[in-house]
C-alpha cells in the first residue's frame, strides 16, 4: 500500500487544483465565508452542466488558504475504484497539508478492508488538528463503492474537517438527515444562477460603464442566468460588435446567438430525451403527472426528474413538483413541435387538457383543448 500511495504519479493531475480563470467574477453572497458555507461540515454543490460548479469550488479554494485553511483536491472519474480513491486521497491531503508522512500508517492495515482503511485516514486526519477542506468535483462520477467511502467520511468526519462535493447528478448517497440537523447544505441551480445585479455587474467589467439597466435586463432575461450562456454571449461579442452587437442581439428574437445558445442546452440530450421534451414543448410549464399523462409513460415522471438534475434546459422550482424549460430552449423544441404531424401534436394537446381538466385547472384546459 505505502509503495502504491507514494507513487501517484499517474495521481497528480487529479489532486492538483483548475486554475481559476482571471476574469471570474466573486459573488459575494456565494464566497466560502458566507453564512451559506461557513461552519458548515458538508456543502453539495448540485447542478447541471455549465453552472459553474468546478470554478466555484477552485474559487473557495483560493478563499480558503488565504484564511490559513489546507484544501485537499480531488477530480473524480468512473474509474476511481475504492484502493485508487484512497491513494488519491491520500496524496490529496499530503500536497495540501505539506505532510509527506501523512497515509504511512495505512501500510500497517495492507489487506484491510476498504471501510477499514477510511476509518484509519480519518483518523490520522483527526490527530493532524489541521483544518482541512476536501473538495471532490465531479463527484457522482465515482463507481457505486467509491461513493460509499465518500459516504463514509462524510459521515464521520472528525471536526477539523469539511467535505465540500460537487455533481450535475445525485450522488450516491443521502444527505437529507445531514439538512435537518443542520449538518449540510444543499446548494443547487437556483443559487448559482446570475441574479440581475450580478448580470449587470459582469456586463460592466466586460464592456464598461455604458452598460444600462435595459440591456442588462434584457441580456438576463435571454440567458436566464445561466452563467455558461452568460459566458458564451460575452465571449461572443467581445469578438463581434461590442456594446452595439450585444444590444441587438438581446433584442432579436432569433438570431445565430439564439441558436448558438439554445445548442449548448440541448446539446448533450439524448435523442429519446429530446423527443421526450419536444411534446413537453407545448406545455407552459411541467409537472410529474402531467409529462405522465402527455407521454403516455409511467417512466415520464422520472425522466423529467432526470432531466432537473442532469440538463440546463429544464428550470426546476425551488419549492415544489413544477419545472419549466428554458425559453430559449423552449422555441427551439417548439419549432421542433411545430413540424410533427398535426394528428400527433392534436394528440398531446388533448392528453395535456385532460390532464388539466381532472385537476379542475379550467382555463389550461381550455388552452390546450
Amino acid at each position: 500500500m505505502e509503495t502504491e500511495v507514494h507513487s501517484g504519479e499517474d495521481l497528480l493531475l487529479k489532486v492538483t487544483p483548475p486554475r481559476v480563470p482571471r476574469h471570474l467574477l466573486s459573488r459575494t453572497r456565494l464566497r466560502s465565508d458566507t453564512d451559506v458555507c461557513r461552519g458548515q461540515g458538508v456543502v453539495v454543490v448540485r447542478a447541471p452542466a455549465g453552472f459553474g460548479k468546478t470554478s466555484l469550488l477552485a474559487q473557495w479554494r483560493l478563499e480558503q488558504v488565504a484564511n490559513g485553511r489546507a484544501v485537499a483536491w480531488l477530480s473524480a472519474e468512473p474509474e476511481d475504484g475504492p484502493e485508487r480513491l484512497l491513494r488519491a486521497l491520500t496524496l490529496s491531503v499530503r500536497q495540501a497539508t505539506a505532510r509527506p508522512g501523512f497515509g504511512q500508517s495505512l501500510a500497517a492495515r495492507d489487506g484491510a478492508t476498504h471501510d477499514t482503511h477510511i476509518a484509519v485516514w480519518l483518523a490520522e486526519l483527526a490527530q493532524a488538528a489541521v483544518p482541512v477542506t476536501l473538495s471532490i468535483d465531479q463527484a457522482d462520477h465515482l463507481p457505486p463503492a467509491s461513493q460509499a467511502l465518500v459516504a463514509q467520511i462524510v459521515r464521520h468526519a472528525p471536526p477539523n474537517l469539511q467535505v465540500v462535493l460537487a455533481a450535475r447528478g445525485p450522488i450516491g448517497f443521502a444527505v437529507d438527515d445531514l439538512v435537518d440537523y443542520g449538518r449540510c447544505t444543499v446548494m443547487g441551480a437556483g443559487l448559482l444562477r446570475f441574479r440581475l445585479d450580478e448580470t449587470l455587474e459582469l456586463l460592466r467589467r466586460s464592456f464598461g460603464d455604458g452598460v444600462d439597466n435595459d440591456l442588462g435586463a434584457r441580456v438576463q432575461e435571454f440567458t436566464e442566468g445561466w452563467p455558461l450562456g452568460l459566458q458564451v454571449v460575452l465571449s461572443l461579442q467581445q469578438e463581434g460588435d461590442g456594446l452595439c452587437g450585444l444590444a441587438a442581439a438581446a433584442r432579436a428574437p432569433g438570431g445565430e446567438l439564439r441558436r448558438h445558445l439554445a445548442g449548448l442546452l440541448l446539446g448533450a440530450v439524448a435523442d429519446d430525451d429530446m423527443d421526450f421534451l419536444c411534446h413537453m414543448a407545448c406545455l407552459e410549464r411541467m409537472h410529474p403527472g402531467l409529462c405522465r399523462a402527455v407521454d403516455g409513460r409511467d417512466c415520464a415522471a422520472v425522466r423529467l426528474a432526470r432531466l432537473g438534475l442532469e440538463a440546463p434546459a429544464v428550470v426546476r422550482s425551488e419549492h415544489g413538483e413544477w419545472s419549466r424549460l428554458h425559453t430559449v430552449a423552449r422555441d427551439a423544441l417548439r419549432e421542433r413541435f411545430g413540424a410533427l404531424p398535426g394528428s400527433e401534436r392534436a394528440e398531446v394537446h388533448a392528453r395535456a387538457a385532460a390532464w388539466y381538466e381532472r385537476q379542475g385547472l379550467l382555463d389550461d384546459a381550455a388552452g390546450h383543448a
